[in-house]
């Protein structure tokens, strides 16, 4: 893995770990680091369906600003799909983008409904990381 793509792993972990709990910052961080990575390169498409799964569970003001940064970065909203020849947002640069973009532009304070919304969406990438990198995470 190139070193500045896991610094967007990091940064996307980041925007999303700053909505929840501080105790959760640490564990959340390497959470979607290693899911990201796992889903986006992985070459199965069901995986990179449930991604976007989770993403969709994103509370409103995070949503909002993930659909802006994908549309700047990629000039439209086609994330891209995986197989053996594509990964999800087309390359590790691009995913770098839209992360610095979300980075930049994220909410800093969220009501506690929708920090319940983080919540699950933190149960939805949990689930996926356990299929997606299965005996790794043990």
């Amino acid at each position: 893995m190139k070193f500045y793509g896991l610094l967007s792993s990091v940064t996307l972990l980041l925007c999303v770990a700053a909505a929840l709990a501080k105790d959760d910052v640490t564990l959340l961080a390497f959470e979607v680091l290693t899911v990201l990575k796992c889903a986006a390169t992985s070459g199965d498409q069901d995986l990179c369906d449930r991604f976007e799964q989770c993403t969709a569970i994103l509370t409103q003001p995070y949503l909002d600003v993930y659909q802006s940064c994908v549309v700047e970065v990629l000039g439209n909203d086609d994330i891209g799909k995986c197989t053996s020849d594509e990964e999800l947002y087309f390359s590790e640069i691009n995913r770098k983008k839209i992360n610095d973009c979300i980075r930049l532009n994220a909410p800093e304070n969220l009501s506690d409904s929708q920090e319940d919304e983080m919540d699950q969406y933190k149960d939805c990438i949990d689930k996926l990381g356990d299929d997606c990198l299965g005996d790794q995470r043990k």
